[in-house]
């Protein structure tokens, strides 16, 4: 499995809110395909949230990892780290290495078809801190 890719280069995307560099080439093609592999091991959840009254699958499933046991709710939902495992730790360098950022905790997110989503947000939640840094990743 391999994506076309659309940029060559970073390509760097500014709104009013702040700042967005989009890094095509982070990963070869061949280490995506090892990292989404590795995803197969995760402990997978699909939780689910109460929307008007009514009860509701989240239409995805999550996976919550901190290295300093940060817990984090959001939508009403308690998630509760595990520690990271040895492919997200690798991850984590490389963006430390490239980028200059280094993070304490990510959520995964798995969107198994066509259906599965997240909704438009913002990432706020105060235990999160008063200035967020977010690196999304696709595999």
């Amino acid at each position: 499995m391999s994506q076309t890719l659309l940029f060559s280069s970073p390509e760097t995307l500014i709104d009013d809110e702040g700042e967005a560099v989009y890094h095509p080439a982070f990963f070869s093609s061949d280490e995506a395909d090892a990292y989404f592999e590795l995803c197969n091991e995760v402990n997978w959840r699909q939780d689910k949230i109460r929307i008007y009254g009514q009860e509701h699958n989240i239409p995805r499933e999550t996976a919550w990892f901190s290295i300093d046991g940060i817990s984090y709710t959001y939508s009403g939902l308690d998630m509760y780290p595990e520690p990271f495992p040895d492919f997200i730790s690798e991850i984590n360098e490389r963006i430390k290495t490239k980028l200059g950022y280094e993070f304490n905790s990510v959520l995964l997110n798995k969107y198994r078809n066509g259906e599965d989503k997240v909704s438009w947000h913002a990432d706020d939640e105060p235990e999160l801190g008063e200035s967020v840094d977010v690196a999304s990743i696709s595999l």
